[in-house]
């Protein structure tokens, strides 16, 4: 009984010790990419800030090296929006992320070398309407 304990025992400790493995902890991932300033305006109301793109991007099948983000929340591409009261007047193609009458606090455009970020911060003009709208949006290069 006593060899059955010490061989159980034995057996015990030999599976466990095949199963230790070594852990490695490697450095966290950098995301502190280079990147350089493309746009950056404060306190805008009905105005379109064009960002010239590092490289080109697809959007809605069309490739653009160029795009315009509206004060009201919105994105224009090939053209910058003249008109700021009608959203079904604004030129295709366009991305409406909030669209109401908005004014912006920031909007920031920055690059990587293979995407750009655009960075809103506003509010709605109309002040009876609390609350901020903030939003971040990525566009790849090619993509």
């Amino acid at each position: 009984l006593m060899q059955q304990r010490f061989l159980v025992l034995a057996v015990l400790l030999a599976s466990s010790l095949a199963f230790c493995e070594d852990v490695v902890f490697l450095p966290a991932y950098d995301y502190n990419y280079a990147s350089s300033n493309l746009q950056s305006r404060t306190m805008m109301d009905d105005y379109s800030v064009q960002v010239d793109l590092p490289f080109s991007i697809m959007f809605a099948g069309t490739s653009y090296t160029r795009l315009y983000v509206c004060s009201n929340s919105y994105i224009t591409f090939g053209a910058a929006a003249t008109n700021y009261a009608y959203l079904d007047q604004i030129l295709l193609p366009k991305l409406l992320i909030d669209a109401k009458d908005m004014k912006a606090d920031i909007i920031n455009a920055t690059a990587t070398s293979d995407n750009v970020t655009i960075y809103y911060r506003g509010y709605r003009f109309d002040t009876s309407i609390t609350g901020n709208l903030e939003w971040n949006l990525t566009f790849f290069a090619g993509s």
